[in-house]
Parts: structure tokens; sequence; C-alpha cells
């Protein structure tokens, strides 16, 4: 068991700490989402000050359940893949953001999926490419293949600026097909389940980048801390000060990142283990307070 507990204090010279954490093999565990471990970690740093925000593929309805269950309520989101990112009323970020014009999203970095889609679908039915997207799923069958609850399933397919899909042939026709993609402003990204495909100009680490200027705009002063496991992380992580790199769960890496702590253990117990050693380079530079001898063990 280790104590990752710090004493309550205030920041030094009005420092604070966020970290950007990828979901789905980072946080919650690869494959049966478990988060329980977690839990009272994140309510250590909620107590500390320590904003927890959440960088992930899933959509908006998807990050909204998810931050309730983990109680980050009322911290940023990036979803979508860094699509948008929405900033909760009350946050004192929307004082230093520009805001959309509706009520949900305060950033949008993405002109709207039913946009560009048409061309995407005509250019697979013209070279009769191998490819179904998720939204052409229904939802018993993408619950099967993500291991998701049909209500969750429901969620994922809601989707405003991207459009995952997979290859069902990997021949030359779908080869072209995603060779074509960059002259339509599009690009595919390999995630762990699905291709993503999105605007060329929309990744985790612009949005971020984006969330970090505010940040400093509204503190002065920050520390940022990122937290992935796959190479769509990569753009996230490189932009942190402090990097923490997840095991997968077969045992490996899937991305290699310079300076990054690597975990022993694999999500959600990774996460754990990761974050709690990054803020100890952190609190020994002096911009963590110090631990408590009243420690809450964690896993």
């Amino acid at each position: 068991m280790s104590v990752v507990r710090f004493r309550r204090r205030s920041f030094p010279l009005g420092v604070r700490v966020v970290v950007f954490s990828d979901l789905d093999a980072s946080l919650l565990g690869e494959r049966d989402f478990s988060f329980e471990p977690v839990l009272p970690f994140l309510r250590e740093l909620r107590s500390l000050g320590v904003e927890v925000v959440l960088v992930s593929t899933k959509t908006f309805e998807e990050m909204c359940l998810w931050a309730a269950r983990l109680g980050l309520e009322g911290f940023p989101l990036v979803l979508e893949g860094g699509a948008a990112i929405h900033i909760p009323e009350g946050h004192p970020l929307r004082r230093v953001c520009e805001l959309a014009p509706f009520g949900a999203f305060a950033l949008e970095l993405s002109d709207l999926l039913e946009e560009w889609m048409p061309g995407v679908l005509g250019l697979r039915d013209e070279l009769e490419a191998r490819v179904r997207f998720l939204f052409e799923m229904d939802v018993e069958e993408l619950a099967a293949e993500t291991g998701l609850p049909l209500d969750q399933a429901v969620l994922a397919r809601a989707r405003r600026y991207t459009a995952p899909f997979s290859l069902l042939e990997e021949g030359e026709r779908e080869e072209l097909f995603l060779g074509l993609l960059p002259g339509m402003g599009l690009k595919a990204e390999r995630g762990g389940t699905f291709w993503h495909l999105k605007r060329s100009w929309v990744s985790k680490g612009s949005a971020v980048h984006r969330l970090m200027e505010a940040y400093r705009r509204l503190l002065g002063e920050a520390v940022f801390v990122g937290v992935g496991d796959s190479p769509v992380d990569l753009g996230m992580l490189e932009l942190c000060d402090h990097r923490v790199v997840v095991r997968r769960a077969d045992g490996g890496f899937a991305l290699s990142v310079e300076g990054a702590v690597y975990t022993e253990e694999p999500a959600p117990v990774g996460w754990v283990e990761g974050v709690r050693r990054a803020l100890e380079v952190i609190s020994d530079a002096g911009l963590l307070p110090e631990r408590s001898d009243n420690d809450v063990p964690l896993p």
C-alpha cells in the first residue's frame, strides 16, 4: 500500500497544479473501465486544489457521466480528441476564454461532423472501401465491440465533431481511402478500438495548449502534469511539465516520451502510482505541500 496524501496548505506564490489525463487505459481500466482505486486519490487532489482535466476521444455526454462518477464535476473537459473544450458554469476560466454562442461548450476547435461527413461517405462509396463508421453500428453491436453497457453505448454514438470507424479490410482500396483524407482537410488517428476521423488541425495537444494558455492568464503561473497511454496522447504529454505513461494491460507501453514517468502497474492503479510520483517531484521543488503523517492508504 502506498500513501499519497499531502499536508493541506496553500500553494506558494499562487502556483496551481493541473493534471491533464486521458481516460481509457490511463485512468480507467483498459477493458473493464474500473476506477474505484482512483477515487480516494482524486478526492485528496481536489482538497489540495489540484484540478484534473479529462482529455478523451469520448463524447460530451460520456465525459459528463465520467466526471460525475469520478467526482470531477466543475472541472474543464476536453472531448472528442480535442475537437471541443467544455468549461462548466462557475469555473474561473470562463473569465479568460471566449465562449461559444450556445451553452454547453466554451471553445469549439472544429466544425461540425455533418458539414464534412457527406464527402467522406461519398469517397468511401466511390472507392468501395470496406470502412464502417461507428454511427452505422447499432447500439447492441457497439456495446459488444467495446464492452460498454448499452446505456453508455448510446452516449458514445452522440458525436458532434469526429467519426470513429473500423477498417473491415486493409487492402488497396482502404489504403487509398486513408491516403485521400488529408486532401479533404481530415486526418485519421488509430486508437485502441477504432480509428478516429477528425479535422486535420484537431488534436488533444492543440486543445490542451489552449487550456494551458487560459490557466496561465488566470493564475499567472501553473505546473502541468500529463497522463496517457497511447500515441494519440503524445502531443498532450510533450506540452506538459511532467509526463506519465501508464503501462498497458499486456505489460508493455504504447508510446515513448522523453523524461516521462513509466508506471509499474496498468490502469487504474497505475494512474495513482504515476501521478503520485510526478507530484513528489513537484513537491521536492517546493510547489506542493509536504506529506502528512496522517495518510490515506491507496493501492
